[in-house]
């Protein structure tokens, strides 16, 4: 009988292998990588996530919750016209972000499979929406 899952394991996955994938690229690390960093034997990945690819999605979502919870206030301000919300949300975005190295994680390939694109294009239109509602 298999042993049920242990959520301390699933979130030390998370955490650990979102900082493998940021700094080596999504397509620059493999499950190896990240079971290794995390102190997870690599088969117990399986036991969390069906693939990589949905490891991935898992940690935009989570970048995308990280985002809204910091910066969704600005969409939502119905006090400012709503293209100066976006550039407002934007420029906060950018300020997030550091600037060393992101090229070079980007040519590495961080977001090339069309999955990851698609979960993080989600997000942004998601918030995107949600801010346009609060006019």
């Amino acid at each position: 009988m298999p042993r049920p899952a242990n959520p301390q394991v699933r979130s030390r996955l998370l955490s650990v292998g979102r900082d493998v994938v940021h700094d080596r690229g999504f397509n620059g690390c493999g499950v190896q990588d990240i079971t290794t960093a995390a102190g997870v034997p690599k088969g117990s990945f399986y036991n969390y996530f069906e693939s990589k690819e949905m490891f991935a999605a898992e940690i935009l979502d989570d970048y995308w919750q990280s985002i809204e919870d910091r910066h969704g206030p600005i969409l939502y301000d119905a006090r400012i016209r709503p293209l100066a919300r976006i550039a407002k949300f934007f420029r906060a975005l950018t300020d997030d972000q550091p600037v060393t190295g992101t090229v070079e994680r980007q040519r590495r390939g961080a977001l090339e499979t069309s999955g990851l694109a698609r979960a993080l294009a989600r997000g942004a239109c998601s918030l995107l929406a949600r801010g346009a509602g609060a006019q």
